[in-house]
């Protein structure tokens, strides 16, 4: 039986959602999680974790008791990452010597005598190596000095060679731009961005490197979505907190602020103290969001019997990250593949505009993307793929070279205003809420601010 109000109300139940409420519930706080179907969209970019990710996670299941993150392996399952542009592709190993190995292979400025000599070390060094720096980091990024005002990159405390790696790739990424192609790095870091974040990036200064460089070299899970949520909300059930399946059928306003919830189930109306969005509002809905950076709709459009290379047969998962050079800084940056076995999934990113709906943009999108998906997922006929609507959104990060080599707070939240539908007006007693919050460093910024208490 619901209350009749609750100190915390989210909306939209993911995994995310369900272990802020936790959370939130360890501090003493009454949290009732709806199930709406149309807000709990799982958001992309939290779907493929690697070593940076899932140790984050395990950390936030000590600290705060959460068994279901403390072990993590019954939910995840090794899977496969392929970044591609029409003249250079990468794709994921089982280790981290594997991804070492192909880094270097496919990208001639690595092939230096510190990484030759790492390369030959073997795999249980190189591993240990990277979840001691993978340790430190995190440690640093939970840091009072972090957490309280904008600091430099981290000072790595990492073997030579994941300095070594860092610094060339860094050293890479800032070379002037001669044009008229965009470096392969380049190309390469923001398809991998973009399929295993909620960001589309172009520019990556050291501070946002590091993170990009040790989950450059990390193998790749795939996270199940269902078992985690399922087990996340029979953990908060335990705590005293409380999940409900129901639609929100309105909002209560006074003088601008959002009072309470009628849910469309037998107990009606629901008071909160503070409302979390973890998804985005259905459209028609009175709660808007406006973001101050653009965003990107995924476009998602599916097709079978998916042949040659790079969705052939396989036991596992795959995801491909891809872009290519003319795309970078339009209107349709990159595209993400999902796959498994002889099925596939194609998402193209295209921006959103105020009053566009998916429809408007499907055949442009999909015409304009064959320019760069022919050379890097040959195969498909994607021009007869099935059109399945929106699926999540990204946001642009705009931040240019010389913003990101200052200083700045890891810990920065993004500005999301809340807005009445029809009167356009902000609310207050609501927030938005999940990965894309943070500013910085998406999922790994939002587990983070859990960590830190800031709930």
């Amino acid at each position: 039986m619901l209350k009749n109000r609750y100190d915390v109300l989210c909306l939209g139940q993911t995994p995310w959602s369900l272990m802020h409420a936790i959370v939130l519930r360890s501090l003493g706080q009454d949290v009732l999680v709806v199930d709406d179907p149309r807000w709990a969209t799982e958001a992309p970019g939290t779907r493929w974790l690697t070593m940076l990710e899932t140790m984050a996670l395990r950390d936030l299941g000590e600290r705060y008791g959460i068994g279901a993150l403390r072990d993590l392996d019954p939910c995840l399952r090794a899977a496969n990452l392929r970044v591609s542009t029409p003249r250079t592709s990468w794709a994921s190993g089982d280790s981290v010597r594997d991804n070492l190995t192909e880094w270097m292979r496919k990208l001639s400025f690595l092939n230096t005598p510190v990484l030759q000599a790492a390369r030959a070390s073997g795999e249980d060094a190189l591993k240990a190596d990277l979840q001691r720096a993978c340790t430190d980091y995190l440690a640093w990024l939970r840091s009072p000095p972090v957490r309280q005002r904008a600091r430099p990159a981290w000072d790595s405390t990492a073997a030579s060679w994941i300095n070594e790696f860092h610094h060339l790739c860094l050293a890479e990424h800032s070379a002037p731009y001669e044009g008229p192609e965009i470096p392969a790095l380049t190309q390469l870091l923001t398809a991998f961005a973009s399929a295993l974040g909620s960001e589309v990036k172009y520019r990556f200064g050291a501070h946002e490197l590091w993170p990009l460089v040790l989950r450059m070299l990390s193998p790749v899970v795939e996270k199940d979505h269902r078992w985690m949520e399922h087990e996340l909300a029979r953990e908060l059930t335990a705590r005293g907190g409380q999940t409900k399946l129901a639609g929100v059928h309105s909002w209560q306003f006074y003088r601008g602020h959002v009072e309470a919830a009628l849910l469309d189930s037998y107990e009606g109306v629901v008071c909160h103290g503070r409302l979390l969005l973890h998804g985005f509002p259905p459209d028609g809905d009175a709660l808007q969001c406006s973001f101050a950076q653009p965003l990107f709709m995924g476009l998602r459009f599916v097709a079978g019997d998916i042949n040659p290379d790079p969705f052939e047969a396989s036991a596992r998962p795959i995801v491909v990250g891809f872009t290519s050079s003319p795309q970078l800084g339009t209107d349709i940056p990159a595209g993400v593949g999902e796959a498994e076995g002889p099925q596939g999934r194609l998402i193209v990113l295209a921006r959103e505009v105020p009053g566009g709906r998916p429809e408007f943009a499907r055949d442009a999108a999909l015409t304009h993307a064959q320019s760069f998906m022919a050379p890097v997922l040959p195969g498909p006929a994607w021009s007869a793929a099935r059109f399945q609507g929106r699926w999540g959104r990204w946001i642009e990060d705009l931040d240019t070279s010389g913003e990101a080599r200052r200083p700045f707070d890891h810990h920065a939240r993004r500005t999301v205003r809340v807005l009445d539908r029809d009167a356009r007006e902000e609310l207050a007693g609501v927030e938005f809420a999940g990965p894309l919050r943070p500013r910085h460093l998406g999922l790994l910024g939002f587990v983070t601010d859990l960590h830190v208490g800031r709930a």
